[in-house]
């Protein structure tokens, strides 16, 4: 909408990893993604073994993450 062309996109800020700020992630092919160090602790970590504080996040776009950060895209 904003004609821009995400393909191009170098940097993504990921501003919490809910499923409506990290979904569709892969638009972005090229880009390097930016998370906080306490978001990824977070999501990661033993409150997801609870579903009230889990159920806003998405495993595959969470594990997409980690991906990114094995590859250096994070």
């Amino acid at each position: 909408m904003l004609g821009l062309d995400i393909g191009r996109i170098e940097d993504v800020i990921i501003t919490h990893m809910h499923f409506d700020h990290c979904g569709n992630h892969h638009l972005f092919p090229v880009a390097k993604f930016h998370v906080q160090d306490a978001e990824m602790v977070y999501a990661t970590g033993r409150c997801m073994c609870h579903r009230p504080l889990a159920h806003t996040f998405e495993v595959d776009d969470v594990c997409a993450m980690v991906r990114r950060l094995f590859a250096g895209d994070l």
